[in-house]
């Protein structure tokens, strides 16, 4: 599946998701209202709900982290490299102290 699937998956899972728990708190709260034994369906909307929003939001996660990561890499390489000479001077001016 490419990128673009993903997005457009996980969005409109999240969009479900989002129509179950409504749906299923707006049977819950009627149902209790006029004392039916409908609530169940209320409960399971809201657990299928839950269920499509977390594999919706993972499914847009695994779409946008390589650009997230990419982004990361290039932003933080150049301080990584001067952070590690800073520190490479700083054990060789060191080792060279306490060697004479």
């Amino acid at each position: 599946m490419n990128k673009t699937a993903l997005r457009f998956i996980g969005f409109i899972l999240i969009i479900i998701g989002i129509f179950f728990i409504i749906t299923g708190i707006y049977n819950m709260l009627f149902s209790s209202i006029s004392m039916g034994a409908t609530s169940g369906i209320g409960i399971f909307k809201i657990f299928f709900g839950g269920v499509f929003i977390i594999i919706g939001s993972f499914m847009l996660y695994i779409s946008y982290i390589g650009k997230i990561v990419s982004y990361a890499t290039k932003e933080a390489a150049p301080g990584v490299e001067r952070i590690s000479r800073a520190v490479g001077k700083g054990f060789s001016k060191g080792y060279r102290k306490k060697k004479k």
